[in-house]
Protein backbone atom coordinates (compact mmCIF):
# COMPACT_ATOMS: atom_id res chain seq x y z
CA UNK A 1 0.00 0.00 0.00
CA UNK A 2 2.84 2.38 0.86
CA UNK A 3 4.44 1.76 -2.55
CA UNK A 4 1.17 2.46 -4.29
CA UNK A 5 0.67 5.70 -2.34
CA UNK A 6 4.23 6.78 -3.13
CA UNK A 7 3.61 6.11 -6.83
CA UNK A 8 0.38 8.10 -6.81
CA UNK A 9 1.95 11.07 -5.03
CA UNK A 10 5.30 11.28 -6.85
CA UNK A 11 4.74 9.54 -10.14
CA UNK A 12 7.87 7.47 -9.53
CA UNK A 13 8.46 3.92 -8.42
CA UNK A 14 10.61 3.14 -5.42
CA UNK A 15 13.60 1.02 -6.41
CA UNK A 16 14.57 -2.05 -4.46
CA UNK A 17 18.09 -2.19 -3.07
CA UNK A 18 20.40 -4.53 -5.04
CA UNK A 19 20.53 -7.01 -2.12
CA UNK A 20 16.74 -7.36 -2.13
CA UNK A 21 16.64 -7.70 -5.92
CA UNK A 22 19.19 -10.52 -5.78
CA UNK A 23 17.29 -12.23 -2.95
CA UNK A 24 14.00 -12.09 -4.92
CA UNK A 25 15.76 -13.26 -8.09
CA UNK A 26 17.17 -16.31 -6.28
CA UNK A 27 13.77 -17.10 -4.72
CA UNK A 28 12.13 -16.86 -8.13
CA UNK A 29 14.76 -19.17 -9.66
CA UNK A 30 13.99 -21.84 -7.04
CA UNK A 31 10.26 -21.56 -7.73
CA UNK A 32 10.80 -21.58 -11.52
CA UNK A 33 13.12 -24.60 -11.38
CA UNK A 34 10.63 -26.55 -9.23
CA UNK A 35 7.82 -25.72 -11.67
CA UNK A 36 9.92 -26.73 -14.67
CA UNK A 37 10.90 -30.05 -13.07
CA UNK A 38 7.23 -30.83 -12.32
CA UNK A 39 6.13 -30.00 -15.86
CA UNK A 40 8.88 -31.55 -17.98
CA UNK A 41 6.61 -34.21 -19.41
CA UNK A 42 8.62 -36.23 -21.94
CA UNK A 43 11.23 -33.47 -22.31
CA UNK A 44 14.74 -33.44 -20.88
CA UNK A 45 16.10 -30.40 -19.06
CA UNK A 46 19.43 -29.36 -20.58
CA UNK A 47 20.00 -25.91 -19.02
CA UNK A 48 21.21 -25.26 -16.40
CA UNK A 49 23.18 -28.48 -16.09
CA UNK A 50 25.79 -29.94 -13.74
CA UNK A 51 28.49 -30.38 -16.38
CA UNK A 52 30.81 -27.31 -16.26
CA UNK A 53 31.98 -27.83 -19.85
CA UNK A 54 28.41 -27.78 -21.17
CA UNK A 55 27.56 -24.77 -19.00
CA UNK A 56 30.52 -22.88 -20.44
CA UNK A 57 29.30 -23.71 -23.95
CA UNK A 58 25.75 -22.58 -23.11
CA UNK A 59 27.03 -19.32 -21.60
CA UNK A 60 29.02 -18.61 -24.78
CA UNK A 61 25.91 -19.26 -26.88
CA UNK A 62 23.87 -16.89 -24.72
CA UNK A 63 26.56 -14.22 -24.94
CA UNK A 64 26.68 -14.53 -28.72
CA UNK A 65 22.88 -14.43 -28.93
CA UNK A 66 22.83 -11.22 -26.89
CA UNK A 67 25.45 -9.61 -29.17
CA UNK A 68 23.51 -10.60 -32.31
CA UNK A 69 20.30 -9.18 -30.83
CA UNK A 70 22.00 -5.90 -29.90
CA UNK A 71 23.63 -5.54 -33.33
CA UNK A 72 20.46 -6.33 -35.28
CA UNK A 73 18.17 -4.13 -33.20
CA UNK A 74 20.45 -1.18 -32.54
CA UNK A 75 20.13 -1.90 -28.84
CA UNK A 76 22.89 -1.24 -26.36
CA UNK A 77 22.62 -2.35 -22.77
CA UNK A 78 22.91 0.32 -20.09
CA UNK A 79 26.24 -1.15 -19.02
CA UNK A 80 27.67 -0.92 -22.55
CA UNK A 81 26.37 2.64 -22.99
CA UNK A 82 28.03 3.60 -19.71
CA UNK A 83 31.33 2.08 -20.83
CA UNK A 84 31.10 3.79 -24.23
CA UNK A 85 30.35 7.18 -22.68
CA UNK A 86 33.15 6.89 -20.14
CA UNK A 87 35.71 5.73 -22.69
CA UNK A 88 34.68 8.50 -25.11
CA UNK A 89 34.99 11.20 -22.46
CA UNK A 90 38.49 9.98 -21.52
CA UNK A 91 39.70 9.77 -25.10
CA UNK A 92 42.01 12.67 -26.05
CA UNK A 93 40.91 12.53 -29.71
CA UNK A 94 37.25 13.07 -28.92
CA UNK A 95 35.90 16.41 -30.05
CA UNK A 96 32.66 17.92 -28.93
CA UNK A 97 30.52 19.36 -31.68
CA UNK A 98 27.73 21.79 -30.97
CA UNK A 99 24.77 21.73 -33.30
CA UNK A 100 22.95 25.02 -33.63
CA UNK A 101 19.30 24.91 -34.51
CA UNK A 102 18.13 27.55 -36.92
Amino acid sequence: MALQNHRMMNGKFLRLPPEDKEKYRQEFEVIRDAYEMQNLGSYEKIYPCADPEKMKHYQELLKYQREVFENNNGYKSAKKRHIMVNSASKSPTTKRVEIKKS
